[in-house]
């Protein structure tokens, strides 16, 4: 980890994990997936850990607010069982305490009760 300067203010830190809008049935003019993050298959739970364990060995842990996100696509328009597999992967970082938090992207659209009690 790389050591916080003195007198330094903690910082909020996002792991960023691109998914493709391989789960969104739209081809919006202003969120091409493939041009922005040069991606056309989701990433495999190999490079989720890895790309983690990289940022998590750059960012500064005390005192720093750190959050692991799934940008880039529809992440709950993904079948159920890919999204749990990205999401366990994310467990022991959330249980050590080294990440604080998930974030997502999604569309209002694809969300459902039942994805909200899932994501609980």
């Amino acid at each position: 980890m790389v050591k916080e300067q003195p007198g330094s203010k903690p910082k909020h830190y996002t792991i960023p994990i691109f998914i493709p809008g391989i789960a969104c049935p739209f081809q919006c003019i202003f969120c091409d997936q493939e041009k922005i993050t040069g991606r056309q298959n989701l990433p495999t739970p190999e490079e989720v850990l890895q790309t983690i364990h990289q940022y998590l060995s750059t960012i500064p842990g005390h005192g720093s607010t750190i959050e692991t996100g799934f940008f880039g696509g529809t992440f709950t328009g993904l079948p159920l069982k890919t999204q749990e597999m990205y999401l366990s992967l994310l467990q022991p970082f959330l249980k050590e305490g080294s990440v604080a938090g998930i974030r997502l992207s999604t569309r209002p659209d694809h969300i459902t009760p039942e994805i909200l009690d899932f994501l609980k």
